[in-house]
């Protein structure tokens, strides 16, 4: 009998030991009174359920957790994250509906008492909390419009309590849960919006302060997800958002880091036609002018017909690009701005050229001087052989992509087909004394070197 005393009394001393070294245990408002009695008799109970949920004897410990949670509930927050794996033991195995809706009710009960005895807690206060109720919430009970109100209102206030500190994964479920509620016509367009932009400005600053790479991956990974929902839900009112942003902050006084910010979000919300988002990426220029940057606005003044801004910004983005294979696709864009808006085949054929030089193994080039030389070859001065001479060299550049890039290779062959027909007869090579596969050089504007062939 004394050895069982001892051993007891040694289980009591190694659970008063263990729970005093938890972290968890703090000094709360709601402290209950009780005496050295009741004090023993809650860690004796802790001991028996914590040591019966070690060993995953859940019927053995749900019986003692029960009495602790009842009667000791300001012990540890230990009892709240041992009740909650309790419960969804339970929850998880359960068949019947009624008893399933017990067992949620016990599982969100958890957690407002969890709030009610350590809300104020250091490292899980009530915002935390309730980001898991809500987290739970959308987890068991996701098909009831009642409940997914619930769960939209605990991550709300979670996010409002936590600020900076909010998690990602549950700033996920508020988006996927406004979602879901916006469907069901229980939540206005505004509503989305705005928290769309609550959640985006609080991961991409999670982003940018985040020291660890492998977190910041997963952090944009979040992002990535957030603005994916977002675009699913089909709201296209870009007058109401472009207004909402210029709310937050006049475009003067924002950061570079919220330019990049706000210009990532009027791309996602398809807002890219709007003032405010040309406003923006001249603003980022600006502050960062280089190539990239000039290319971004070469490509909004494109998409705007505003050419010969973007004949300015191309150049500029040619000038400040060091990367080759960057350069000649910018290179490319001038060229086929130069001859599709401006007629400036002598322009189009230099950048053409220079794209090819920089990057020699991307087709596009060569297709767009093949492009150039046939559609001038009617329009060059001279006589009808010699128009169609040109011909000859057209085919030369498509005849190239078929040996660098593959990608535009049934484009090339078309081509090929197509222009070869307008090739010189035998006839007419031959009264000028050429043999097909002779070296010849078309003269003039052209002034290349190629190879003849006879139209077939």
């Amino acid at each position: 009998m004394r050895d069982v005393k001892f051993a007891f009394t040694g289980i009591l001393i190694f659970s008063m030991v263990t729970l005093m070294s938890l972290p968890s245990i703090q000094a709360q408002k709601k402290s209950t009174q009780r005496s050295p009695e009741d004090s023993l008799k809650c860690l004796e109970l802790f001991s028996v359920y914590s040591m019966a949920l070690e060993k995953k004897m859940y019927n053995y410990a749900i019986g003692p957790w029960r009495t602790m949670f009842e009667n000791c509930p300001e012990i540890s927050t230990r009892i709240y994250a041992d009740g909650v794996d309790l419960i969804t033991h339970y929850l998880e195995l359960e068949k019947d509906e009624q008893k399933q809706a017990g067992l949620m009710d016990t599982l969100l009960m958890i957690y407002d008492q969890r709030i009610t005895y350590f809300g104020d807690h250091e490292k899980y206060p009530e915002g935390w909390i309730l980001g898991r109720k809500g987290l739970e919430i959308v987890k068991y009970r996701r098909d009831k419009a009642d409940f997914l109100q619930e769960a939209y209102g605990c991550f709300e206030k979670s996010y409002h309590l936590l600020g900076q500190k909010a998690e990602p994964p549950v700033m996920l479920a508020w988006m996927q849960t406004t979602r879901s509620l916006f469907v069901q016509d229980l939540l206005a367009p505004d509503s989305v919006f705005e928290n769309f932009i609550r959640i985006h400005t609080l991961l991409s600053d999670q982003i940018a302060s985040e020291p660890d790479a492998s977190r910041k991956e997963i952090y944009d990974k979040v992002l990535s997800a957030v603005e994916t929902i977002f675009s699913s839900t089909a709201i296209s009112d870009c007058a109401f958002f472009t207004q909402y942003l210029a709310r937050l902050a006049p475009t003067g006084t924002l950061s570079p880091e919220e330019i990049k910010r706000h210009i990532r979000l009027l791309q996602v919300t398809n807002c890219k036609d709007s003032e405010l988002y040309v406003d923006l990426i001249e603003q980022d220029y600006r502050n960062a002018p280089d190539g990239l940057a000039a290319a971004q606005l070469a490509r909004l003044f494109l998409q705007r017909q505003g050419f010969d801004d973007a004949r300015k910004y191309y150049l500029e983005a040619i000038d400040k690009c060091e990367e080759d294979s960057v350069k000649a696709l910018y290179c490319y864009e001038l060229g086929v701005l130069m001859y599709g808006h401006y007629g400036e085949a002598d322009l189009a054929r230099k950048y053409a050229r220079q794209a090819a030089s920089l990057r020699p193994e991307w087709g596009a080039p060569y297709m767009l001087l093949g492009s150039i030389y046939a559609q001038r070859a009617p329009k060059l001065s001279g006589n009808e052989f010699e128009q169609q001479a040109v011909y000859w060299v057209a085919v030369d550049q498509f005849m190239k992509v078929l040996k660098v890039d593959s990608t535009y290779l049934n484009e090339a062959r078309k081509q090929i087909e197509v222009y070869s027909q307008y090739f010189p007869d035998q006839q007419s090579c031959f009264f000028r004394g050429l043999n097909e596969g002779q070296t010849f050089t078309v003269e003039g504007w052209v002034n290349e070197s190629t190879v003849v062939r006879y139209r077939k």
